[in-house]
């Protein structure tokens, strides 16, 4: 017969600390979700404003007036970027000094670097339209890339990751809990569950950052990793419980 008490402490002593965390990590990401979801965006739309001013530069307008006008086809949080760059211009800063505090406050490494080619075009006098045009095709091109390749290893990722959180940990759960039910094999209970529970944790983290590598999402796997191991050892203790239970070792 199992240790009843073995699996109520597998279910009272590390699942508060381990939801504690899953908690805090489920937080975390929301709002850091909440942040990249806005980065995002302003990335996913930047060609194509590049590619509308570049338009009203070749129709003759000034770089401060195509800015103008671009912006008043975009919508989003682009928008709210290009409008605070507008609305410091016409505060009396002028465009180089927007357009380096832009920089500054960008929230997006590649829209920094933008902002920065754009104002040495400027201050070199170079052809601004041209350089414009060949920045948002370069733009486009990484996205398509990241697309490709997202779409490519989303379902590999996907496999690793519940693979190593929920079927690896059943599987286990099932396991410890049906050999230790088993009076014949003479097995010590606590011997054998504490390794495995260790191991069940480990598998949340390893799992978590193997999903991030693998879909190059490695932030979304250190940030859900303590939501990960929740899960990994919910479900070992679960099916651990589970088993000893329908093998006649009630939980108590």
């Amino acid at each position: 017969m199992a240790d009843a008490g073995l699996v109520a402490r597998v279910f009272t002593i590390p699942m508060p600390i381990l939801l504690g965390l899953a908690a805090v990590s489920l937080l975390v990401w929301l709002l850091y979700y909440k942040r990249i979801s806005r980065v995002r965006a302003i990335e996913a739309d930047y060609p194509g404003f590049l590619k509308s001013m570049a338009r009203h530069i070749k129709a003759g307008n000034s770089i401060e007036s195509a800015l103008i006008e671009a912006s008043k086809t975009r919508s989003g949080f682009i928008k709210e970027v290009i409008d605070k760059i507008i609305a410091d211009v016409r505060g009396g800063r002028n465009l180089d000094e927007a357009l380096a505090r832009a920089r500054v406050e960008a929230e997006s490494d590649i829209i920094g670097k933008v902002l920065s080619i754009i104002r040495m075009a400027i201050k070199q006098n170079g052809p601004v339209a041209d350089i414009l045009e060949s920045v948002a095709d370069e733009l486009w091109i990484v996205q398509l890339l990241k697309m490709e390749r997202q779409s490519k290893t989303k379902a590999i990722g996907r496999l690793i990751l519940y693979g190593g959180i929920v079927l690896s940990p059943a599987i286990l759960g099932f396991c410890i809990g049906y050999f230790t039910t088993i009076s014949q094999l003479n097995i010590n209970p606590t011997e054998i569950v504490i390794p495995m529970e260790v191991f069940a944790i480990v598998l949340g983290p390893m799992s978590s950052m193997m999903f991030g590598i693998t879909c190059d999402k490695e932030d979304r796997g250190v940030i859900l990793m303590p939501l990960h191991t929740f899960i990994a050892y919910l479900t070992f203790a679960f099916t651990l419980g589970l088993t000893e239970t329908l093998k006649g070792a009630p939980l108590v």
